[in-house]
């Protein structure tokens, strides 16, 4: 009976495993859809770039419907 339970629960381990194993997957390939960077990332800085055009854009644009002065704005980066 023990090896039988000792075999179930390595089996329950094994499937949990292999279902950790794809959600990671899928989280991996969401991240890099929506950023448009591949993982991992190399650990070299330089290789990272800002749009600064683009953002500041963007948070001109956020300021134009905000409530609070421009500064709040930069806030939410």
């Amino acid at each position: 009976r023990r090896i039988l339970l000792l075999n179930l629960m390595m089996m329950n381990i094994m499937v949990m495993g292999g279902i950790i194993q794809d959600d990671n997957e899928i989280i991996k390939t969401r991240m890099q859809d929506f950023s448009g960077y591949k993982f991992p990332l190399q650990d070299d800085s330089s290789s990272f770039t800002v749009d600064s055009l683009n953002l500041q854009k963007q948070i001109d644009e956020l300021s134009s419907f905000s409530d609070s002065p421009l500064p709040s704005v930069t806030r939410i980066l």
